[in-house]
């Protein structure tokens, strides 16, 4: 796949093989977009991209549900990086607004607490989810000196 505005990542196909869905990086933003596999095994131009994710903060990990009509993803739409998922029709046009299916609001366990780049993933199957988490954890130590 090029781009002459972004930078493509974690291109996943969909369970029927017809399909193929990835973030699209501008700067400091990324959405997600759904593209078409033409018979030669391309996915559609850049004018034919369906964008699943507005432009308006970072979207990230696109995984397609076992039967093709949900994306899920990372996003931080409400402010801080938890689990989405977008349900698509059958030409794989979003249905409505995504919506949040695990938020991970606390400092202590987070998405963001994993780190960037490739670190974060997510795995789904009919009946779960997997995505790994990051904890932070912090002591406090006191003792009396006595001299």
């Amino acid at each position: 796949m090029q781009s002459d505005k972004y930078r493509i990542y974690q291109h996943k196909f969909s369970p029927d093989g017809e399909w193929v869905t990835f973030e699209a990086l501008h700067g400091n933003r990324s959405r997600l977009f759904v593209a078409a596999l033409r018979g030669n095994g391309l996915p559609a131009p850049e004018n034919e991209w369906i964008p699943v994710t507005v432009d308006e903060g970072w979207a990230d990990k696109p995984r397609w549900s076992p039967d093709g009509n949900m994306i899920y993803f990372i996003s931080n739409r409400d402010g801080f990086f938890c689990l989405w998922a977008q349900r698509v029709d059958k030409s794989k046009h979003p249905i409505g607004t995504p919506a949040s299916v695990a938020h991970f609001h606390g400092s202590r366990v987070s998405v963001g607490n994993v780190g960037s780049g490739g670190v974060i993933k997510i795995s789904i199957a009919r009946d779960k989810i997997a995505i790994n988490l990051g904890e932070l954890t912090g002591n406090i130590w006191v003792t009396n000196f006595s001299h």
